[in-house]
């Protein structure tokens, strides 16, 4: 199949007929994806404007649009990835899938500005939510990550991407990727005769000694080992709990700087057992009640945001914070404490940060409003050189009512809590370090340095042995060098740790 996708001159993708206001929603996708030109010699653009229920009905729309079941089946990640030229047809309306990044990159600077009209909410409290919009992100994700077909994909990222999918056999969500991983490196075969925890043991056998292959434990999210499976293991079916840490921003196509000074994991598998080269380095100390829920409003994410605010001066009053984390994300000028809180919080991938960066007045006054970036030139160069109009695109989908408006003045703080503080508490651990951990995470867990992995792990001691439970991931940012922007040195962790508190890294950690 991988060679009809890829040789194929188009693929073309049918919908369905018109309902739910489908047509609205692709001529604004083809709008904000490929906005009318603003430069010399080219007509002027004229600027809409609607009422607060039309742009409801707008944002109504792409929901609708999106929640199509056909954006969450696990077998069109192949036929979507190969092909360079994908057409979306529904109803009497099209669109290019070329437009679709450029579109959803709008659609998320519009909606992080926290506008009631931009909201959107869950309809499971037990689960995380993901951004109506998540599959075709992944969708997108996926294009560029393979370039079209012209690249392979390791199939931890490719698992991750997934996971939540639907599959009428489970066992596809790992069959139907196969296709665009390097069969050399991963030599897995298609075996409808093997039970599913069998396929999902083989995939993770098959991942986990590559680079990056640890990242699939960040997808697991299972420490009552459900479904019969160990806990490093991932039932692909279910919903997450939690968004994956990213590894790379794609948007600058810059790599996460690495904890140890292994690029390649050293594992073993002994039956159910996971080993894994590291050590044992911390431990969660405390850990901040406050949290983000699925249908939390620009309000009660702000409350979050100050309760973890201050939960990190109490621990510094106290004594117990490291001097790394005191002098970034305590002390200081407010705007240097949000902007290294803002990077704590998006795990120093904020995509928007440089350019926000920009708003700033002279005295540290923001000029926010909603059209502030047309007064920089090289901020809106910036937009205009990548294709965009955000101008254009906050006419279809804020209420002229907002034109004067300014956004919460911590919205790209609130973007990043809605996007991995959800299912997430703040912690600080026995070392003085805060950390973002998995909310199963309890008081006296240990946290794991891992030779060759891209996070730390949060365990736990499993009843009666000797063996550890996989929580899951950790995110610590002085592990990964100091916070503010700058180059990192690949190692810093693993330095740290040798030096601190006499980690060999060298030890062998059981997970079940």
């Amino acid at each position: 199949m991988r060679r009809i996708y890829k040789r194929a001159t188009s693929v073309q993708v049918w919908l369905g007929e018109e309902a739910d206001d489908s047509s609205l929603a692709i001529d604004l996708l083809n709008t904000l994806g490929a906005p009318p030109k603003h430069a010399p010699g080219e007509r002027s653009i004229e600027y809409p404007s609607f009422t607060s229920e039309e742009v409801l009905r707008h944002w109504n729309a792409l929901e609708a649009f999106f929640k199509r079941p056909w954006w969450e089946r696990v077998w069109i990640r192949q036929e979507i990835a190969l092909s360079t030229l994908v057409k979306i047809y529904c109803g009497s309306r099209t669109f290019d899938m070329n437009k679709l990044d450029s579109a959803l990159f709008m659609l998320s600077h519009v909606a992080s500005l926290g506008f009631v009209n931009t909201v959107s909410h869950a309809n499971d409290e037990n689960t995380v939510s993901l951004p109506w919009d998540f599959h075709p992100k992944m969708l997108v994700e996926l294009r560029k990550r393979t370039s079209n077909g012209q690249s392979w994909v390791g199939l931890a990222q490719l698992l991750r991407m997934t996971r939540s999918c639907k599959a009428t056999d489970a066992r596809d969500t790992v069959f139907s990727v196969l296709g665009l991983a390097d069969s050399d490196v991963y030599r897995i075969d298609p075996n409808y005769r093997q039970e599913l925890n069998e396929v999902l043991f083989n995939a993770v056998r098959a991942v986990v000694g590559v680079e990056h292959g640890l990242d699939v434990l960040g997808v697991c999210q299972n420490p009552e080992k459900k479904f019969g499976l160990p806990s490093w293991m991932p039932f692909l079916m279910e919903k997450w709990r939690a968004m994956p840490f990213t590894t790379t921003n794609d948007r600058a196509k810059r790599f996460m700087p690495c904890l140890t000074k292994s690029e390649v994991p050293n594992v073993r598998i002994d039956g159910r057992i996971l080993e894994l080269q590291g050590d044992l380095v911390d431990t969660v100390n405390f850990i901040c009640t406050s949290y983000i829920t699925n249908s939390a409003n620009a309000e009660s994410v702000e409350f979050v945001y100050a309760s973890w605010r201050r939960f990190a001066n109490d621990i510094a009053a106290r004594r117990l914070l490291a001097k790394e984390d005191y002098y970034t994300l305590v002390s200081g000028t407010e705007p240097e404490l949000t902007r290294h809180w803002i990077r704590f919080l998006t795990v120093l991938a904020d995509e928007e940060q440089d350019l926000d960066s920009r708003y700033a007045q002279p005295g540290g006054k923001k000029n926010v409003g909603p059209d502030a970036f047309l007064d920089d030139p090289m901020t809106a160069g910036i937009y205009r050189h990548l294709g965009l109009n955000p101008r254009l695109s906050r006419c279809y989908l804020l209420p002229s009512s907002y034109s004067a408006a300014s956004p919460h003045p911590n919205y790209r703080v609130h973007a990043g809590l809605q996007k991995y503080a959800v299912g997430r508490r703040l912690c600080a651990t026995s070392r003085g370090f805060l950390a973002l951990i998995p909310a199963e995470a309890r008081t006296g867990d240990p946290i794991a340095l891992v030779n060759g992995a891209s996070f730390p792990y949060v365990l736990r001691r499993s009843t009666g042995d000797a063996d550890h439970v996989l929580v899951g991931e950790a995110f610590v940012p002085t592990w990964l060098g100091p916070v503010p922007i700058g180059p990192f040195e690949n190692g810093v962790a693993e330095g740290m740790m040798r030096a601190a508190c006499n980690a060999s890294m060298n030890s062998w950690i059981r997970v079940c």
